[in-house]
């Protein structure tokens, strides 16, 4: 009921671009807290799995989000900005990306060094 109040309001007192504009620090705080933080403690096969699984949870939050949050949608849709579940899918994605990106560069690293220390099978094995 809080947040219909804050939307619905005449503009001196609608607080809808404000809570937009917040409602997204939160939300990349705990992705960057709780999601990366379990993400940089997986390592090979399960470094790949565990995204898969954070995805799926995600999916159900921003899903719950989105009904609480719906007089907030409302209003973005008037002003041509994009949905929350759109702001919150795209954030979990960008960072997640950015930490494939990171861990895809240290396993290519870690990957020549193999090559050049390591006999075929034992490489192959690792790879």
């Amino acid at each position: 009921m809080t947040i219909y109040n804050m939307c619905t309001q005449k503009p001196l007192h609608d607080h809808s671009q404000q809570l937009y504009e917040k409602y997204h620090e939160p939300f990349e705080e705990y992705i960057k807290s709780t999601v990366m933080h379990v993400l940089k403690e997986k390592h090979d096969e399960y470094m790949m799995q565990e995204p898969a699984k954070r995805w799926s949870n995600h999916k159900v939050i921003v899903r719950w989000l989105s009904r609480f949050c719906y007089y907030l949608d409302r209003f973005i849709s008037q002003r041509s900005l994009p949905l929350l579940n759109e702001v919150f899918l795209t954030c979990f994605r960008d960072l997640v990306d950015k930490e494939h990106e990171d861990s895809g560069s240290y396993y290519s690293r870690k990957s020549s060094s193999w090559i050049h220390e390591d006999s075929c099978p034992d490489y192959m094995l690792k790879a």
